[in-house]
């Protein structure tokens, strides 16, 4: 009897340790909450500092115990949580939406984040182990990884530090200066409407392994973006900023990135009560144009980028220029916030 309770403990033991989280140390079986921070990268010529992503935006977190998911055999999240971004006293934090996210204690975890930058658009959710659902146009999605050096976060019961989150865009933005032509530019417009055709988001997905936005490869050859949309009506408007004092327009529009030998992705200008030197009074008027990105004649948009591109308007056309091609966020005016000119 003896020797039977020996062999019957020892079963018991080996089934206990198996039971365990894999690479859980002796002694440490408990759970403890995980509070995260929350920043977006800013780089500048100079240095890289930091901002605030939007009060309220929705940030979805999820927890690997490897860093590495790019791997023969990939595994789904450990854990997976949603968030609100808290914006206090120039700081950020995730504030959960429901509990918190908790890890079992002495395991070594790995954090990747996805944020839309919104309080109304739904974070895009895991389509398998890292990768997820098709993506659209106008959606300013971000992407934050946490590794600690690749050592990983590893916690205890108590006095465990916030997780920071950096996150960095990785759609493109384009941003579209529009003012009059030298000669024969007009004398002045009472608003600007502009319309801009949306990048084919089929296929379209973020790869959390290599943070960055990708397309499912066809039979010619992997995919680098998706092919521009012909048609305006399925794309982003948005009205323009007028400058105060100044016959100038601002407008922004978010789009997935793009790689296309030959096409352009179509803009059209919609003015109002616009005005030339002989005119007596204002008309309405429509330019189109096709917009073609950095590389010669081909249209390349990369995710994180913002590509300015100078319009000029004179009486029968609109000219773009070679965009200026710079990190997301140095764009030197908030062409989001900018207060509209009242039209007297």
């Amino acid at each position: 009897m003896q020797r039977q309770f020996y062999i019957l403990s020892t079963a018991l033991l080996l089934l206990f340790a198996c039971s365990r989280e894999e690479g859980a140390e002796p002694g440490q079986s408990g759970e403890t909450a995980v509070r995260f921070t929350a920043m977006a990268d800013v780089q500048t010529t100079k240095a890289t500092t930091t901002s605030l992503l939007s009060n309220n935006a929705k940030v979805t977190v999820y927890a690997w115990m490897k860093s590495d998911l790019s791997t023969s055999a990939p595994t789904p999240p450990a854990h997976s949580n949603n968030y609100t971004v808290s914006n206090k006293d120039g700081k950020g934090s995730l504030a959960p939406v429901g509990s918190a996210m908790k890890v079992q204690t002495g395991v070594v975890y790995f954090f990747y984040a996805l944020s839309t930058n919104s309080d109304k658009e739904a974070v895009p959710a895991l389509n398998g182990d890292y990768t997820t659902e098709s993506l659209v146009n106008g959606v300013d999605y971000l992407m934050a990884v946490a590794k600690n050096s690749n050592n990983g976060y590893t916690f205890q019961t108590t006095n465990n530090s916030d997780v920071p989150l950096t996150f960095s865009h990785l759609a493109t933005r384009v941003v579209l200066t529009v003012q009059p032509a030298d000669p024969d530019g007009y004398t002045s417009a009472d608003a600007l409407s502009v319309g801009i055709a949306s990048i084919d988001g089929a296929g379209s997905y973020i790869d959390l392994s290599a943070s960055a936005i990708h397309w499912v490869a066809s039979d010619a050859g992997p995919v680098t973006g998706g092919i521009p949309l012909d048609r305006l009506e399925g794309g982003q408007r948005d009205d323009a900023q007028k400058e105060s004092g100044q016959q100038k327009f601002t407008v922004s529009f978010i789009l997935l990135p793009v790689s296309s030998p030959a096409q352009g992705i179509p803009v059209q200008l919609d003015f109002t009560g616009l005005k030339f030197e002989d005119a007596a009074t204002g008309a309405a008027k429509s330019y189109t144009a096709q917009l073609k990105g950095s590389g010669g004649n081909s249209l390349v948009l990369e995710g994180g980028k913002t590509y300015n591109f100078d319009v000029r308007i004179s009486r029968y056309s609109a000219s773009f220029s070679a965009p200026e091609v710079i990190s997301w966020e140095e764009v030197e005016t908030d062409v989001d916030n900018m207060q509209e000119e009242a039209t007297p």
